[in-house]
């Protein structure tokens, strides 16, 4: 059964990386016998952010995203700032026993007159993305080559009706053209960091203070003014002390913030667009860079990485 629910999963990637599917983490993922259910496809079809700049870092995110590792189903370690921890909340790397990137407020010392508040980064709970508790014991690695040959029997399966899916008049994409799809510009949890800072008493009291809390939304993204009014949305949201969701037309590049238009140029491409590209570039070649990532990703979890994605996390405040 194992062996099956990993090489479904293995199918089920390479139908969302074509797709353009992403933000598959640990809790997107339920695992039923031999089955893996996916839930919370909100962001199927997933469109291009418009990126400006040149130079290594952009080009290796682009890459990045341009891979399966897009998806979030594969392992991917995040150092936590500050620390020497490293989590994963992928979608088949999420396990137990990880402490949160985020100190929480924990009650110490309840019904005495020592009770208080201490900031503790609590361990997660498991969830239901992994089959059974023995494979957690003995590790993902096992199971790579199910994997890998459910990618390639779907991908392959994908280039054998390739030229068929371009010269439809039909394709059966299109029947989502007009839905709506989830675009992620920052994490939830980013956002819900920043919700929890801005209850702090330091910023009740000072809305100055708030202003200059929010200009960190700016870090990275101050050459790019197709996102300007991006994050001046992002901000208003934010002192309302809600968390910013955005989303397009699967066949649109126009970025909508509730029902309001929030930008024409924030997209560089549609979900529809990216689906077309994905299809247009599989090919054994193709084929052949994906299984090398999806390798090095899961045989990745038996070793510590000299270094991990950093995410801006400290103890007390989101940086």
């Amino acid at each position: 059964q194992i062996a099956r629910f990993f090489t479904r999963q293995g199918e089920q990637l390479a139908l969302l990386y074509v797709l353009g599917g992403t933000d598959c983490h640990a809790e997107n993922l339920i695992a039923s016998g031999e089955y893996p259910y996916l839930i919370d496809l909100e962001a199927l079809f997933h469109p291009i952010v418009t990126h400006q700049g040149s130079g290594e870092e952009p080009l290796a995110g682009r890459q990045f995203n341009d891979s399966v590792m897009s998806v979030g189903l594969l392992p991917f370690p995040i150092r936590v700032t500050g620390t020497d921890d490293v989590i994963d909340v992928s979608g088949l790397g999420g396990i137990a026993g990880q402490r949160a990137p985020r100190a929480v407020a924990v009650g110490r010392n309840s019904e005495t007159d020592l009770w208080c508040f201490d900031a503790e980064r609590i361990k997660m709970p498991q969830h239901s993305n992994r089959p059974s508790k023995d494979l957690m014991d003995r590790g993902l690695s096992e199971h790579v080559d199910c994997i890998l040959s459910g990618f390639t029997r779907a991908y392959e399966a994908i280039i054998s009706i390739k030229a068929d899916l371009e010269s439809s008049e039909h394709f059966p994409v299109n029947q989502f053209n007009s839905d709506l799809t989830r675009v992620i510009i920052r994490p939830t949890f980013y956002y819900g960091a920043m919700i929890d800072d801005l209850l702090h008493p330091e910023f009740q009291q000072d809305a100055l203070e708030v202003e200059l809390y929010l200009e960190r939304l700016w870090s990275g993204f101050d050459t790019n003014p197709h996102i300007h009014q991006v994050i001046i949305r992002e901000q208003a949201r934010l002192r309302q002390l809600d968390i910013p969701h955005f989303s397009a037309q699967v066949a649109e590049r126009n970025l909508y913030d509730g029902f309001e238009l929030a930008s024409r140029t924030a997209l560089e491409s549609s979900g529809l667009q990216q689906v077309h590209r994905r299809i247009q570039q599989a090919s054994p070649k193709h084929l052949a860079q994906q299984l090398y990532i999806i390798r090095a990703s899961i045989m990745g979890l038996s070793l510590r990485p000299e270094t991990e994605r950093s995410l801006n996390f400290s103890q007390s405040h989101t940086e």
